[in-house]
């Protein structure tokens, strides 16, 4: 902005009167002795005609005419005015102003010898009055500036003024036309206008961000060098529960527990970690990501902060996942190994005995199939309950599988008597649990190992205690320590299932067949698949040493989908040979549940294109009550391909009596157990009797199985039992060997 209008005004003035000037100079044909000369009101010669370099920027030369004319006197001598060394006679007159331009002069000079030269008189007298009509001329002349050049231009000044003060609605107001000032003023008014646009931009740019700093949850907050808080925005306010006002009071590192330097800060190129602090004095994690401004030195910064506290307890929880049960919140099995090894680690050089005790819950797949998940879940918890209360305080207790608990007692006494407190143990978790308001009792298996005796690290000492525990089943008080003779029978288990691996690869696995004779009119038409390992090594292997491995290793579905295509390829064979047979499978509790069975019996059915009546799938009543609704759908769509189902082992531990009634089963198979005593216990004939009735008011064959003796045969018959199996009539044998036997029993 010019620092006073007149000054653009001024320049402007000087230079019109100088060429009106010398136009009307020129028009007077003033003689050649004769000069007329202009200066700005401090008497600097602006111009002359003609013109003469020498007088052109002289301040003084004219002075006093200017003196003599601001004392009431137009005429006065000046030396050296037109000329070294001559005298001029001069006439001076103020040039009118113009509002806010300042004044001027002008100054008309004849030398003295011309001047007054009686020749020269009448030239002197038209002279005089030549220069009235010179200023009058020149007069006319700043009244046309003033409306043609000075107005326009002074609007264009305000017009800038007011644009560099920030009214960007400023305009010149003048018309837009094809002259010099026209174009000028179609310029800056189209600049306006742009920086008009612009600032628009600028401001809806602005506006859409301050929107979004406002409503980002991240905490938005810029600072000057030294950490002032200048920016706080919402994200920020409710992070920190300060205002914006209150922010503003405040340096950076306040605002966390653990202060950050400025030059941490200035230094800090990563995401930083720390915790924030609240007004309310409760703290949370944060994550800072400063950006960093040009300023060398101490620059100033923004920085976002975000508050991850759902990260950090995500990630807490997925540790505890890792290392935490979840059911029971005690430590997992890999948490409990580290816990023994830093025992072990912390001893240093020195050796102190510790005991670590495995305690196994006895058949837990029972206790779920009866009671549900969630009874279980509740046994777990009193479980780890009663433990934590007894030994949390003295060692460790975990949870180290789903029916496997653990113990670390460090006390060298302890470990002096392990057995024993591997035995107390046992006593302890078989009282009573309140379940439900409900007394439970649940049976356990005890192994203890100890340290340095059985292991080196905390892996090996949780191993063998587990090795015991497994043991201890057998184990007449259920408590045993770990000895060497428990690792060569573990051993054994690794090379049988190693055998059994290459057994499916070699077809060294086989089938025996035991007939289901029915006792009304001894005929056999039905036969029970048993599986045998016909083993280069072992010779045949009975399915008592090698099914327990398999069941608890990978290989139960691969061996059950062999046993499922070898059956129904043997149906085929004696369909072919015209012996009208059916064949049971036996389907364990895991293998009923697995998304395969189905799609494997129908495609072995569909591939040997054997009338699927003729296949039977024996099932146990745990796998049954492990999961009721879906064993219900799985039988349902076995008898929807037309093949049949038997309910093997009934009427021990976990009856399916309840849903029975909607199970689409075909047969029930009575539980050996009460057929070996039929005639010793009243108890058991009771059992079976009642058996036998239920089964036929529901329509279902009943078969008993375990028969030995010709006078448990005799009762079954009175009874009414429809089939008996069992070593009375023949034992398992090969498929030639059971329908040779077959066709002569039944001609008799």
């Amino acid at each position: 902005m010019l620092d006073e209008e007149g000054d653009l005004l001024s320049v402007v003035w000087v230079a019109v009167i100088a060429a009106s000037m010398g136009d009307v100079v020129r028009d007077l044909h003033i003689q050649d002795s004769t000069s007329v000369s202009i200066s700005d009101e401090n008497g600097t010669i602006l111009s002359s005609v003609p013109e003469k370099a020498s007088l052109i920027g002289n301040a003084d030369i004219v002075q006093p005419a200017i003196v003599s004319l601001r004392n009431g006197k137009s005429t006065t001598y000046l030396d050296d005015y037109s000329e070294p060394g001559s005298r001029d006679f001069v006439i001076s007159r103020e040039i009118p102003l113009v509002e806010g331009a300042r004044s001027g002069f002008v100054f008309l000079s004849i030398p003295e010898k011309v001047a007054f030269a009686d020749v020269n008189r009448i030239v002197l007298i038209t002279n005089i009055s030549l220069i009235g009509f010179l200023v009058f001329a020149l007069t006319v002349a700043v009244v046309g500036l003033d409306f043609a050049v000075i107005r326009p231009i002074r609007a264009l000044i305000t017009a800038a003024n007011l644009l560099s003060t920030g009214d960007l609605s400023s305009r010149s107001g003048l018309r837009h036309g094809p002259d010099e000032l026209g174009q000028l003023a179609n310029s800056f008014d189209g600049m306006a206008s742009a920086l008009e646009n612009r600032e628009l931009e600028i401001s809806q740019v602005e506006s859409r961000l301050s929107t979004m700093l406002e409503n980002i949850e991240d905490g938005i907050v810029s600072c000057a060098p030294d950490g002032s808080i200048r920016l706080f925005n919402r994200g920020a306010q409710e992070m920190f529960g300060y205002s914006s006002q209150a922010a503003g009071n405040m340096k950076f590192n306040e605002l966390f527990q653990n202060s950050l330097s400025m030059s941490e800060i200035i230094a800090e190129t990563e995401n930083e970690l720390t915790t924030g602090l609240r007004n309310d004095g409760s703290t949370f994690p944060a994550e800072i990501n400063f950006a960093k401004g040009d300023n060398e030195g101490t620059p100033d910064f923004t920085a976002v902060i975000r508050d991850i506290t759902e990260r950090v307890e995500a990630l807490d929880a997925v540790e505890r996942r890792a290392y935490f049960d979840i059911v029971t919140e005690l430590p997992n099995r890999t948490r409990f190994i580290e816990i023994a090894q830093k025992q072990i680690e912390d001893m240093g050089s020195g050796v102190l005995p510790f005991s670590v005790v495995i305690i196994q819950i006895s058949d837990l797949q029972s206790i779920e199939g009866n009671f549900g998940f969630g009874f279980a879940e509740h046994l777990f918890n009193a479980f780890a309950d009663r433990l934590r209360s007894n030994f949390g305080n003295d060692g460790a207790v975990a949870r180290i599988d789903a029916d496997e608990f653990a113990v670390l007692h460090p006390d060298p006494k302890v470990a002096s008597d392990a057995l024993g407190f591997a035995s107390g143990c046992r006593q302890l978790m078989e009282e009573p649990f309140d379940i439900e308001g409900e007394p439970v009792v649940v049976g356990v298996q005890v192994g203890v190992s100890l340290y340095p005796g059985h292991g080196s690290s905390g892996e090996d000492l949780v191993h063998r205690a587990s090795m015991a525990a497994r043991a201890a089943e057998s184990h007449p008080n259920r408590a045993m320590l770990f000895n060497v003779s428990l690792e060569e029978s573990t051993l054994d288990r690794i090379s049988i299932l190693t055998g059994i691996r290459g057994a499916l690869d070699s077809n060294e696995l086989v089938f025996h067949y035991q007939p289901k004779v029915n006792i009304q009119d001894n005929k056999v038409t039905d036969v029970e698949a048993l599986m045998r390992w016909n083993s280069p090594e072992r010779g045949l292997v009975y399915p008592g040493l090698f099914i327990p491995v398999v069941e608890s290793s990978g290989y139960l579905w691969p061996v059950t989908a062999w046993g499922i295509g070898a059956a129904v390829e043997q149906l085929y064979h004696w369909s072919n040979d015209n012996s009208d047979v059916s064949i049971s499978v036996n389907i364990s509790a895991r293998t009923f549940r697995n998304p395969q069975l189905l799609t494997t019996i129908e495609s072995s059915l569909t591939m040997w294109g054997v009338d699927p009546s003729y296949l039977d799938v024996e099932l146990t009543e745990t796998a049954v009550m492990l999961d009721p609704d879906e064993a219900i759908r799985i039988c349902n769509v076995l008898r929807s391909m037309g093949v049949t189902i038997s309910i093997d082992d009934f009427g021990v531990g976990q009856s399916p009596l309840a849903y029975l009634d909607r199970l689409p089963v075909n047969t029930i198979k009575i539980d050996r157990e009460f057929i070996l005593n039929l005639d010793l216990s009243e108890k058991s004939s009771k059992i079976v009797e009642s058996i036998i009735g239920l089964g036929h008011e529901l329509g279902l064959t009943v078969v008993a199985e375990g028969v030995e003796e010709q006078s448990t045969v005799d009762l079954l018959r009175q009874m009414g039992c429809d089939e008996i199996q069992g070593y009375f009539f023949t034992r398992p044998a090969p498929a030639d060997d059971t329908l040779a036997w077959m066709s002569e029993f039944n001609s008799k």
